[in-house]
């Protein structure tokens, strides 16, 4: 059967599968290796990010799109390891995935890192693009980083 929306395509399950998608909840790992560049350098530096984000439902996950999002967070010369919390939203007309994670870094200072990625079906794969944020909003760098090899 071809639909036209999500909304379409849900009322189209029968219901079990219906009552399935509103009560299981949906959870991934991925984990992002790249680059990052403090601003007012020309020095790159490694990044790597371990994620686990986790929608109450499918449901939820398809009506608004929000994900909670927790992990950890490499990023060479400014934190060793850290753990991180935000949010991930999918926004499912442009595909575009959007990330908001929150972070201390070894300098004791906090810091957020904004992102996210969109599908360009010519290029055969975008990289996740990043600005990092201090805690009062300034800029502080930017990272480009891809899915890890497996």
């Amino acid at each position: 059967m071809m639909t036209s929306s999500r909304a379409e395509a849900y009322l189209g399950l029968p219901e079990w599968a219906r009552r399935i998608t509103r009560q299981v909840e949906v959870a991934f790992h991925e984990s992002l290796q790249g680059s990052w560049r403090a601003d007012g350098t020309e020095a790159d530096a490694p990044m790597t990010l371990e994620l686990d984000s986790t929608a109450p439902s499918a449901q939820a996950l398809l009506d608004t799109g929000q994900m909670r999002c927790a992990g950890t967070l490499l990023l060479g010369g400014l934190v060793a390891r850290a753990d991180v919390q935000g949010e991930r939203h999918v926004d499912w007309d442009s595909g575009r995935i959007d990330l908001r994670l929150r972070f201390i870094g070894d300098d004791g200072q906090p810091y957020l890192l904004v992102g996210g990625w969109a599908p360009d079906p010519l290029s055969g794969g975008e990289p996740f693009r990043f600005r990092l944020e201090a805690g009062d909003g300034t800029a502080a760098g930017h990272a480009v980083a891809q899915a890890a090899p497996l």
